[in-house]
Formats: C-alpha cells, structure tokens, sequence
C-alpha cells in the first residue's frame, strides 16, 4: 500500500487530506471476517480505485454568457446550452466501458439547471424604459424598476475531464474553462465588430453562483422593488428636480458560440491547450492578460494588462531589455524592410506602458486609440508566434532563443 500511495500519479490527482479520509473510510467498512489473503486483496483493490480512480468528468454552469447553435467539443471540453446533445458530447469525453455518467444524479443535475433557466424566464412582460444614469455607459436608470426581456436563453454549460479528484478537478475545469475563453477572445477574429473590448469585469463569463449572471438577475428581482444591495439607490434633489431612481450595471452576456465561431481558431486552441512547449505556455499567459486588458474598463489599466502579453510573447525568462524586446517584436515581421517600423512601434507602445507603470502619466494621457493601437499589436504578435513555432518548433525557451538568433543574423528564413 506505501508504494501505492507513494504513486507520483496520486499526489497529481488527490490533496493529501482528501487522499486519507477517503483511505480510511474505505478500510473501516471491511468485513472482518475474512481471511488475511482475501482481507489483503479487498484492501488492495478498493485502495486502488480511491488512489488512481482514472477520469474525472466536471460540469457547471456559466454565467454572463449565450450560446446559439450546437454544443462543441474544444480538446477535453464541451460547451454549450443544457440538452441531450450536449450530453452526448460529455459522454463522449470518457473511454468505452466507463459508466459513471449514466447515473441518474447526472440527470437531475441537468433538470436542476434547465428548471432553474425556467422559471427565471417565465416572467410576465414589463414596459419598462431604460436609459444611461449621467451618461455614464453600463449603467440602467428606470425609475424604481428593472428593465428586463420577456425570457432569457438556455443556460450555458461547460464540461471538462482531467486526471484531478475532488476539489483539485474542479480548480482544473475553472482553470481549462478560464484558458479556452482567453484564447477564444485572443484568436477570435472580429471584422464585425461585435466583441467589444472595454467591457465591465462583472459580465465576464465564470462559473454561475460564483459569478453573479447578472441577466438571470434582473429576471428574479423584476417583479419587486426590494433589491436591497443589488442596486444603487439614489436621491437627486434641486430646484428643479426631485426624483429617486435604483441603478444597475447592464447586463451584456458574451456570446460564447461567436467567439468559438473560427474553425481554423479552435484547432489553435485546441492545439495550445494540449501542449506544454515553451511557446504554447507563453501563448497561455498572452491570453490571460489580453483577456484582462478585455475586461478593463479603463484604458489607462488595459495598456498595463497588453503590456505584459506583449512581453509575455516576445520576452524571455531571464528577463530582456527594451531594445532586445523591441527586436525580437521586430523580427516577427516576415519582410525584413518593415523590421524597424514594428520595432519602433514596439518601443512606443513600450514607453507609454512603462510610463504608465510608474505613474508618469495620467489615466487622460491614454485613450482608447491608443489602447485599440495595443490590442491590435497583441493579436498580430500572437498570430506571428504561432507561425514562429509552426516553423522552428522550438521545444525548450533556449530553442526559442536559437531562433530569434539565426533570424537576427540572417541565417534562418522566415514566412
């Protein structure tokens, strides 16, 4: 049993307090009247199939989010509205033989969760009136109501398995669901325009009940004006106007299905999240600060969030000066003539975040354009690293180093 539990694969799978309730609730309901041998052999077996029980499948709702359209499986995950054919995709993520999915509990989750869609949808139609609180974007102002549709949309559930236990496997699944939107944002091609950056940290898709999902909200409290810490409610008093009014931020869920659109996208993250290169783990971190700078409502807090993506791509662990920063960046174009245009607008982009970092300059000094100047910069590195390692598939980060080298000196092509 020690050289079981001394197994490298149970520690990556089980907490060590979890590991040992588990052990030693298995062991206390052993008959005991059975001989030594067979004693030996239960003992063995139930220890494991605790220890190394093999795949662990978890599911959650989420919030501040839609779908439109059939689920998809992204790698080992599934996303899409609650339904069969979301199941079936969940099943599909587990080896033949294994049935712990067919069991009646998954069912109920899944009625739980589509009764729950339901009845805060089932609501009787306001006429209700919103408009901007002081022009400020993301605010409602109507009077003592909420505004509120007819009904919302299926929730949207997200699946994924690992090799984890218990509450690790879950931490996994926030962490794999978390990744996949990153990269969806990083990758997604927008050429409508409709994924629009600068969007309040409240509406970013997370696990539902750990994130509020703020559309499922308005739907619950439309029918009551006691909305106690949910709403701002404010008095405005002055010769001409006497008016209390209940403010809430704009629910504006992020179409998921949208976003996952791009074939040639989800085979990108498929691929990044299924390998632990050097590139791809750069690629990783690239996203979630891209994803930050997304959520940032701030443009003065999305420069510094882009800033550290684009180091994050360009960088080394070792750290880099600006100007060998500023190079690689340039090097990542594929025409040598236009190196030192991307190279100088590395540099700027560079001195205003670090202007930024260290308070030199003020939140008005750095508008939008700036910031949109920034995103495009991320997303155009981020394409050229994953041609970068597409062609010199560098497996270590003194590989990635060789690289930046030979094209610095001529002697590696570059498409």
């Amino acid at each position: 049993m020690k050289a079981l539990l001394a197994d490298r694969r149970v520690h990556n799978a089980w907490a060590d307090d979890d590991l040992w309730q588990l052990v030693v609730s298995a062991v206390s309901t052993l008959p005991l009247s059975l001989d030594d041998v067979a004693m030996r052999s239960i003992i063995t077996n139930r220890v494991t199939r605790l220890v190394l029980p093999g795949i662990t499948v978890v599911a959650f709702a989420i919030a501040n989010a839609t779908w439109r359209g059939d689920p998809l499986r992204i790698g080992e995950a599934v996303l899409g509205t609650v339904g069969q054919e979301w199941l079936a995709l969940v099943k599909d993520l587990v080896p033949s033989g294994e049935t712990f999915l067919d069991h009646e509990e998954l069912d109920r989750w899944l009625a739980d969760i589509e009764k729950s869609a339901c009845e805060t949808g089932a609501q009787e139609e306001h006429h209700l009136h919103a408009e901007d609180e002081d022009g400020d974007q993301g605010f409602r102002q109507c009077g003592n109501h909420f505004p509120m549709d007819v009904s919302i949309p299926k929730p949207v559930v997200f699946a994924t398995k690992s090799r984890f236990q218990q509450g690790r496997s879950v931490s996994h699944a926030n962490e794999r669901f978390n990744e996949i939107v990153n990269l969806a944002l990083l990758l997604h091609s927008d050429d409508t325009g409709t994924i629009r950056t600068s969007r309040p940290a409240f509406d970013r898709p997370a696990r539902r009940g750990v994130m509020l999902d703020r559309t499922a909200i308005e739907h619950a409290i439309a029918r009551t004006n006691h909305v106690g810490e949910l709403a701002s409610n404010t008095l405005i008093c002055s010769a001409i106007n006497l008016h209390a009014s209940h403010s809430w931020h704009q629910a504006q869920p992020l179409n998921l299905a949208e976003v996952l659109a791009s074939t040639e996208a989800r085979k990108q993250i498929e691929d990044i999240l299924s390998q632990n290169a050097p590139l791809s783990r750069r690629l990783r971190i690239a996203a979630r600060w891209y994803s930050q700078a997304h959520w940032s409502e701030q443009d003065i807090d999305a420069v510094l969030s882009l800033g550290i993506a684009l180091d994050a791509l360009v960088g080394d662990k070792s750290g880099l000066p600006t100007s060998a920063l500023a190079e690689r960046y340039g090097l990542l174009e594929p025409k040598p003539n236009n190196r030192a245009m991307r190279s100088s607008e590395f540099r700027e982009m560079y001195q205003v975040r670090s202007a930024v970092a260290h308070g030199s300059l003020t939140p008005t000094k750095v508008d939008f354009r700036f910031r949109e100047k920034m995103v495009a910069a991320v997303r155009w590195a981020t394409q050229r690293i994953i041609a970068f390692d597409a062609q010199f598939a560098p497996a270590a980060d003194s590989d990635v180093r060789t690289a930046f080298e030979n094209l610095r000196w001529g002697t590696a092509t570059w498409y």
